[in-house]
């Protein structure tokens, strides 16, 4: 018999993104370079310019827009640690819900509430116990 709190069987049975390998930006800049015909390096140091001009203007407190890459915004939480949120596009939220072709793991529990995964945990396992 186990004990579990319900935010550990949500977490076992919500659904998630099985994350493939990242994708580095030598690797993006070596793809627009050969969609585009620019040199890789100079793509590659455009890129790497780009980030740079964003963290300036994110350091001085400014939002930084750029389009179709999505908007950043500088935030502190309660600690006074200084980060920043990324905000997609709506278009790209839109195509990655009705495109998507990476893994999707306990895909069968997308829409279920914390109750019904609950449920079918004590249902699989009818020795455990879950508390709040």
């Amino acid at each position: 018999m186990t004990t579990l709190k319900s935010i550990q069987v949500v977490n076992l049975l919500r659904p998630r993104i099985d994350l493939g390998p990242a994708v580095e930006v030598e690797q993006i800049a070596k793809d627009i370079s050969q969609d585009s015909g620019f040199d890789e390096a100079d793509v590659e140091s455009l890129l790497r310019k780009a980030a740079g001009r964003r963290n300036f203007y994110l350091r001085l407190g400014r939002p930084v827009h750029l389009g179709e890459l999505g908007n950043y915004t500088p935030k502190i939480d309660g600690k006074g640690n200084i980060s920043a949120g990324l905000t997609l596009p709506r278009s790209l939220r839109k195509e990655l819900t009705e495109n998507f072709m990476g893994e999707i793991l306990n895909q069968e529990n997308i829409g279920k509430s914390r109750d019904q995964l609950v449920a079918e945990h004590l249902e699989a396992h009818p020795g455990d116990t879950v508390e709040d």
